[in-house]
């Protein structure tokens, strides 16, 4: 686990999208939004703010899309994460 995630100063919920990213991640390190969705207790808007302050903090990327509306996003090198906004 990577624990830096937890001294970046993220929501609660941020920091709980990242960690089902990190579960499904586990099998492929290609992640899509279908997947994720699965998995997501939250609501539709903490999953976009979530999703949104992982992308802006280079945590996630987006690295295609797998049909219309199905993203495929993968983790990034915590070296490259953006500790401070």
């Amino acid at each position: 686990m990577r624990t830096d995630i937890f001294r970046m100063d993220l929501s609660i919920e941020t920091i709980s999208l990242f960690l089902c990213f990190e579960g499904l991640a586990y099998y492929d390190p290609r992640v899509s939004t279908q997947e994720i969705l699965e998995v997501w207790q939250g609501s539709e808007q903490t999953y976009e703010k979530g999703l949104k302050e992982l992308e802006g903090r280079n945590i996630i990327r987006k690295t295609g899309k797998k049909g219309s509306c199905n993203d495929i996003y993968k983790i990034v090198d915590h070296n490259e994460w953006i500790f401070r906004n």
